[in-house]
């Protein structure tokens, strides 16, 4: 009796207000597209979701020490048998250069902006830009959106986030009000 929909998140006209009780976004993909589509996703959600409805999502965190991370090689592992040590040596070699021809081409695109940040990190060998925002900028977000304030946060060992964290992601549940005239209404 679930019904399961595959929508592009920033346009889902297919769906009517308040017509979805659960939305979910996983794996930080709500920070794979622009600051600009991510504000229009978080509305939209919270268009399609019944009141008290839920957004379940994940996001990258910028207080994390991978913001600040530079490059980083790939790994390399010694073996004591020269044909392993050779084919993880030419394995290097190659996802070295992936890496060094992604960052080129990508860092010039990156964005530091005051509450959020667009930036090109090691995921997929520096082959994608990724939004990174702290919890309380995405907290203010989420309330912007129409969202209730003070969405809850849980850090990647699942223990509840109180102010900040410095885990890589962090997991939100925000609630649409549950009462016409809330946040956002």
């Amino acid at each position: 009796g679930v019904r399961v929909e595959h929508a592009d998140a920033r346009d889902m006209a297919q769906r009517a207000d308040g017509s979805s009780f659960l939305a979910v976004f996983s794996c930080n993909g709500i920070g794979m597209v622009s600051h600009e589509d991510r504000l229009r996703i978080l509305r939209e959600v919270q268009r399609v979701l019944q009141p008290g409805g839920l957004f379940v999502f994940s996001t990258h965190n910028r207080n994390s020490p991978e913001y600040r991370r530079g490059f980083r090689f790939p790994g390399l592992q010694w073996s004591p048998n020269p044909l392993r040590v050779l084919v993880r040596s030419a394995r290097f070699a190659r996802d070295t250069l992936r890496r060094v021809r992604n960052r080129r081409r990508l860092r010039p695109l990156e964005i530091h902006a005051d509450d959020y940040a667009v930036i090109n990190d090691v995921c997929h060998d520096y082959g994608t830009m990724l939004y990174y925002v702290s919890l309380a900028q995405q907290r203010r977000q989420l309330a912007e959106a129409g969202f209730e304030p003070d969405a809850r946060a849980f850090d990647l060992d699942g223990a509840p986030i109180g102010d900040d964290t410095q885990h890589d992601s962090i997991a939100l549940v925000a609630r649409k009000p549950s009462v016409a005239g809330g946040p956002g209404a």
